[in-house]
């Protein structure tokens, strides 16, 4: 099965619909459907499915060059500079 059919699988179990997604955050169904297949990147998008999936973007979309941390990727590089 492909990435894009688990993502979707895994949602369906839960009784989570893309359109759900979509309509939580804003979005367009069809740019939600497009993050799932991974043709777009949106940030925010990842971050809701791989939330209700309980899982890591890069869980989900493994290889993905990310374009923007987490907080907390950013508080323990902060911490990091601090302590040096």
């Amino acid at each position: 099965m492909n990435p894009e059919n688990q993502i979707k699988e895994r949602l369906r179990c839960k009784g989570i619909t893309l359109a759900a997604i979509a309509d939580e955050l804003g979005k367009a169904s069809s740019t939600v459907s497009l993050v799932v297949a991974g043709k777009a990147k949106s940030y925010p998008i990842q971050r809701a499915i791989a939330d209700r999936l309980e899982t890591t973007i890069d869980q989900l979309w493994p290889g993905q060059i990310r374009l923007r941390r987490n907080r907390a990727e950013i508080e323990a590089a902060m911490e990091k500079r601090q302590a040096a």
